[in-house]
């Protein structure tokens, strides 16, 4: 019996895939976001909270998957954050300027 709840747990476990960018990728995307290529890019105050402020908001706004890609692929911020928010409201929504970058 406990066998066969480890291997169900075990099968459901794997079968599972995170749909929201996690730690590392929120913290890749703001280092994107902010040109920080290196750990010494971040010994500028104003940079490090900028950088940590987008990692909190990456980690607690339901990003896709698809606006980490758009912005992998060196597409503009503004063009990715646009179409990223077209598809949290729905796709035929207008895009409200002056917002926060990704709300």
């Amino acid at each position: 019996m406990k066998r066969s709840a480890l291997l169900l747990a075990l099968l459901l476990a794997t079968g599972c895939q995170r749909k929201l960018p996690g730690p590392l990728e929120c913290r890749t995307l703001a280092y994107r976001m902010f040109g920080v290529r290196m750990e010494q890019d971040l010994d500028d105050p104003r940079v490090r909270a900028k950088v940590d402020e987008q990692i909190h908001e990456c980690l607690v706004t339901p990003y896709d998957y698809e606006l980490v890609r758009c912005l992998e692929q060196g597409v503009r911020a503004r063009v990715c954050q646009n179409a990223f928010v077209a598809r949290r409201l729905g796709g035929d929504a207008p895009v409200e300027r002056g917002t926060s970058r990704f709300r």
